[in-house]
Protein backbone atom coordinates (compact mmCIF):
# COMPACT_ATOMS: atom_id res chain seq x y z
CA UNK A 1 0.00 0.00 0.00
CA UNK A 2 1.12 3.57 -0.85
CA UNK A 3 0.44 6.87 0.89
CA UNK A 4 0.09 9.79 -1.38
CA UNK A 5 1.79 12.76 -0.56
CA UNK A 6 -0.69 15.66 0.92
CA UNK A 7 -1.31 18.08 -1.80
CA UNK A 8 0.85 21.49 -1.69
CA UNK A 9 -1.09 24.30 -0.03
CA UNK A 10 -0.77 27.68 -1.98
CA UNK A 11 -2.06 30.54 -0.88
CA UNK A 12 -3.30 33.30 -3.68
CA UNK A 13 -3.72 36.76 -2.56
CA UNK A 14 -4.88 39.13 -5.58
CA UNK A 15 -7.98 41.89 -5.84
CA UNK A 16 -8.58 40.80 -9.25
CA UNK A 17 -11.62 38.24 -8.91
CA UNK A 18 -11.08 36.59 -12.57
CA UNK A 19 -7.17 36.58 -11.64
CA UNK A 20 -7.95 34.65 -8.90
CA UNK A 21 -10.35 32.30 -10.00
CA UNK A 22 -7.69 31.10 -13.60
CA UNK A 23 -5.03 31.08 -10.82
CA UNK A 24 -6.84 28.98 -8.34
CA UNK A 25 -8.37 26.60 -11.53
CA UNK A 26 -4.82 26.10 -13.22
CA UNK A 27 -3.58 25.86 -9.63
CA UNK A 28 -5.70 22.66 -8.62
CA UNK A 29 -5.56 21.51 -11.96
CA UNK A 30 -1.45 21.35 -11.39
CA UNK A 31 -2.02 19.20 -7.94
CA UNK A 32 -2.08 22.08 -5.63
CA UNK A 33 -4.52 22.76 -2.64
CA UNK A 34 -5.32 26.52 -3.46
CA UNK A 35 -6.94 29.36 -0.68
CA UNK A 36 -7.57 32.48 -2.25
CA UNK A 37 -7.87 35.61 -0.59
CA UNK A 38 -8.43 38.67 -1.96
CA UNK A 39 -6.11 41.83 -0.04
CA UNK A 40 -2.94 41.89 1.43
CA UNK A 41 -4.58 42.24 5.12
CA UNK A 42 -6.52 39.07 4.09
CA UNK A 43 -3.47 36.89 3.27
CA UNK A 44 -1.65 38.05 6.55
CA UNK A 45 -4.60 36.30 8.39
CA UNK A 46 -4.86 33.19 6.25
CA UNK A 47 -1.18 32.86 7.32
CA UNK A 48 -1.74 33.83 10.93
CA UNK A 49 -4.31 31.07 10.69
CA UNK A 50 -2.35 28.05 9.14
CA UNK A 51 0.78 29.07 7.15
CA UNK A 52 0.94 27.40 3.50
CA UNK A 53 3.41 25.94 2.06
CA UNK A 54 4.06 28.82 -0.05
CA UNK A 55 2.01 32.28 -0.83
CA UNK A 56 1.84 34.13 -3.95
CA UNK A 57 1.42 37.72 -3.34
CA UNK A 58 0.08 40.18 -5.91
CA UNK A 59 2.03 43.31 -5.41
CA UNK A 60 -1.38 45.85 -5.86
CA UNK A 61 -4.30 45.17 -4.08
CA UNK A 62 -6.36 47.74 -2.05
CA UNK A 63 -6.06 46.10 2.11
CA UNK A 64 -2.69 45.97 2.26
CA UNK A 65 -0.66 45.87 -0.70
CA UNK A 66 1.77 42.61 -1.57
CA UNK A 67 4.77 44.52 -0.48
CA UNK A 68 3.41 44.92 3.27
CA UNK A 69 1.36 41.52 3.10
CA UNK A 70 4.85 39.83 2.59
CA UNK A 71 6.63 41.75 5.92
CA UNK A 72 4.17 41.03 7.92
CA UNK A 73 4.16 37.48 6.97
CA UNK A 74 7.68 37.58 7.54
CA UNK A 75 7.03 38.46 11.17
CA UNK A 76 4.64 35.44 12.29
CA UNK A 77 5.63 32.55 13.54
CA UNK A 78 7.10 30.27 11.33
CA UNK A 79 6.97 33.26 8.50
CA UNK A 80 10.44 34.11 8.13
CA UNK A 81 11.14 30.11 6.50
CA UNK A 82 7.63 30.96 3.87
CA UNK A 83 8.44 30.82 0.68
CA UNK A 84 6.76 34.02 -0.81
CA UNK A 85 6.64 34.69 -4.58
CA UNK A 86 5.47 38.06 -5.47
CA UNK A 87 3.05 38.36 -8.89
CA UNK A 88 3.11 41.96 -10.40
CA UNK A 89 2.63 43.52 -13.99
CA UNK A 90 5.10 46.06 -12.50
CA UNK A 91 8.97 44.66 -13.91
CA UNK A 92 10.25 47.72 -13.14
CA UNK A 93 14.10 47.77 -10.81
CA UNK A 94 12.09 49.69 -8.40
CA UNK A 95 9.38 47.12 -7.49
CA UNK A 96 11.65 43.89 -7.90
CA UNK A 97 14.04 45.50 -5.09
CA UNK A 98 10.84 46.70 -2.98
CA UNK A 99 9.42 42.99 -3.42
CA UNK A 100 12.99 41.48 -2.26
CA UNK A 101 13.34 43.91 0.39
CA UNK A 102 9.73 43.14 1.74
CA UNK A 103 11.24 39.69 2.08
CA UNK A 104 10.05 38.00 -1.10
CA UNK A 105 11.67 34.38 -2.24
CA UNK A 106 10.73 35.19 -5.75
CA UNK A 107 8.80 37.57 -7.98
CA UNK A 108 7.13 36.71 -10.97
CA UNK A 109 5.32 38.87 -13.86
CA UNK A 110 2.06 38.99 -14.96
CA UNK A 111 0.85 37.87 -17.91
CA UNK A 112 1.40 34.66 -15.90
CA UNK A 113 3.09 31.65 -17.64
CA UNK A 114 1.18 28.60 -16.33
CA UNK A 115 2.99 26.14 -16.80
CA UNK A 116 6.21 28.22 -16.12
CA UNK A 117 5.04 29.30 -12.83
CA UNK A 118 4.33 25.72 -11.20
CA UNK A 119 7.68 24.69 -12.08
CA UNK A 120 9.07 27.88 -10.10
CA UNK A 121 6.59 26.98 -7.58
CA UNK A 122 8.61 23.69 -7.07
CA UNK A 123 11.69 24.80 -7.56
CA UNK A 124 11.23 27.58 -4.83
CA UNK A 125 9.57 24.90 -2.51
CA UNK A 126 12.96 22.75 -3.31
CA UNK A 127 14.86 25.42 -1.97
CA UNK A 128 13.28 25.75 0.83
CA UNK A 129 12.97 22.64 1.82
CA UNK A 130 16.40 22.35 1.15
CA UNK A 131 16.80 25.41 3.66
CA UNK A 132 15.25 23.07 6.21
CA UNK A 133 17.15 20.11 6.28
CA UNK A 134 20.26 22.69 6.26
CA UNK A 135 19.09 23.85 9.39
CA UNK A 136 17.97 20.45 11.12
CA UNK A 137 21.29 19.58 10.40
CA UNK A 138 23.11 21.97 11.68
CA UNK A 139 21.45 21.23 14.44
CA UNK A 140 22.00 17.84 15.30
CA UNK A 141 25.46 18.26 14.70
CA UNK A 142 25.43 20.83 17.30
CA UNK A 143 23.64 18.58 19.75
CA UNK A 144 26.40 16.30 19.27
CA UNK A 145 29.36 18.11 19.65
CA UNK A 146 27.79 19.09 22.68
CA UNK A 147 27.27 15.50 23.91
CA UNK A 148 31.14 14.70 23.21
CA UNK A 149 33.18 15.79 26.13
CA UNK A 150 36.37 17.55 25.62
CA UNK A 151 39.31 15.74 24.55
CA UNK A 152 42.08 16.14 22.78
CA UNK A 153 42.92 14.40 18.91
CA UNK A 154 46.35 14.00 17.48
CA UNK A 155 46.63 14.02 13.72
CA UNK A 156 49.66 13.40 12.10
CA UNK A 157 50.62 14.29 8.77
CA UNK A 158 48.65 11.87 6.63
CA UNK A 159 45.61 13.21 8.19
CA UNK A 160 45.32 10.30 10.66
Amino acid sequence: MTTRAAPIRLLIADDDAILREIAGARLREGGFDVQCVASGDAAVAACALRLPDIALLDVEMPGGNGYEACANIRSLPGGADLPIVMVTGCDDTRSIDRAYEAGATDFVVKPINWALLMHRIRYVLRGARTIVDLRFSEQKNTALLKAIPDGIFLVDDAGM
